[in-house]
């Protein structure tokens, strides 16, 4: 684990927790590839929340260690509902509650895990969903990735 920084005073530990940037973060499972940590308030509002991590299952590998035999595909959830709405209303019925970043959070990985083989139709191991937003309008539009295992002949 890397050293972490003590804070000078408590206006500083309190921004540096609002904003996402604990030291000790660094090497956390699924914040690689530019993902910054996960943060208290998913909102537009908040700008540290833009690429921050809302979930991430166990299995999850980061990219550079990634084995030939197994695949990483990632979506934002609003290009997936473009794609096949029927789909992803089937795949989200897996979930929790209705909207989207607060029933990522509390989904247990089981449920995550099936969601995701639900709509990508591949053999999922681990997901991990990024809260992200529209910096024109502020809509959120969180990505989620999967890693899965390929299929004969894609390796």
């Amino acid at each position: 684990m890397a050293k972490t920084k003590k804070p000078k005073n408590l206006r500083e530990a309190f921004e540096s927790f609002y904003q996402g940037s604990f030291q000790f973060c660094e090497g956390m499972l699924g914040c690689e590839d530019g993902v910054r940590p996960p943060c208290g308030y998913y909102h537009y509002s908040n700008p540290m929340s833009q690429n921050s991590l809302i979930r991430v299952t166990e299995g999850w590998i980061p990219r550079q260690k990634l084995p030939k035999t197994l695949g990483l595909s990632e979506a934002y959830i609003v290009r997936m509902q473009q794609w096949d709405a029927k789909l992803l209303k089937k795949a989200l019925e897996h979930m929790p509650d209705s909207n989207f970043t607060d029933s990522a959070q509390k989904a247990t990985d089981e449920q995550l895990i099936k969601m995701a083989k639900t709509y990508f139709k591949q053999n999922v191991i681990a997901v991990r969903i990024v809260y992200a937003y529209n910096v024109a309008t502020g809509y959120p539009c969180e990505r989620v990735a999967i890693i899965y295992e390929k299929k004969k002949g894609e390796e």
